[in-house]
């Protein structure tokens, strides 16, 4: 007898219902719904065999019971978490990120300290207390005469005037000038125009002599970050 067009192969532990296409839809419903049925239901559960525990299953992979560390509720963790898990829920873990100081769970300590230049008090984490010994940039660069050197070091010059693109800042404030001064600013900041030993980022093109630096402070004459400049 030659199969149905729509027939499939059937295959063994396939229930009645789902074997193939070739019923009609109202025997397919009727199959469905003997199928459903409770004693249908119960006699299938019943030939399932038994779950087997923990250690006995081939797929188990082991695992432990820790403390939360914020209710200290016990919860399992599976092994690829050990070690990195702490909390039981996500609730948990935002109400404890919430927590400011000692209290927190992720504290990993820490002290106050002087820095070294200014006196300033600073918080130093355990990481960097040993290495950490001014409050900013500004007075480790002062404190040890970094900016001094390196103003003074042709290297360093040759090396910062070989630019010749300008940054993402640079680039914003060059179409800032362009379109509240269109065609009178021209970035130079690729060493076009060295004025002494000094290299300007904007060129005034009017005839003003003006120029930009573009530092967040005056050209070149910042106290803080030039100390040895007098422009």
């Amino acid at each position: 007898m030659p199969r149905h067009a729509n027939q499939t192969s059937f295959k063994p532990g396939h229930k009645t219902w789902i074997k193939g296409k070739h019923h009609s839809l109202k025997t397919r419903q009727k199959l469905k719904a003997r199928a459903l049925q409770p004693e249908s239901i119960c006699r299938s559960i019943t030939n399932l065999p038994p779950p087997m525990p923990k250690e006995t299953n081939p797929n188990w992979r082991g695992g432990h019971y820790i403390k939360c560390a914020y209710c200290n509720n016990e919860f399992w963790v599976r092994p690829s978490l050990s070690g990195t898990a702490k909390y039981c829920s996500r609730e948990c873990k935002d109400k404890a990120l919430d927590i400011s100081g000692e209290a927190n769970p992720n504290w990993r300590g820490g002290h106050y300290k002087n820095c070294e230049y200014c006196g300033t008090q600073f918080w130093a984490i355990p990481a960097t207390q040993g290495t950490h010994r001014y409050c900013s940039l500004s007075c480790k660069a002062k404190a040890e005469g970094t900016f001094k050197r390196l103003n003074t070091d042709p290297k360093f010059q040759q090396k910062r005037l070989t630019m010749r693109k300008p940054n993402r800042q640079e680039r914003k404030l060059e179409a800032l000038l362009e379109k509240r001064f269109p065609g009178e600013w021209k970035f130079v900041g690729n060493s076009e125009v060295i004025l002494g030993t000094l290299n300007p980022d904007f060129i005034n093109c009017n005839g003003r002599k003006h120029i930009i630096e573009f530092f967040g402070c005056w050209y070149h004459g910042c106290p803080i970050h030039h100390p040895e400049k007098t422009v």
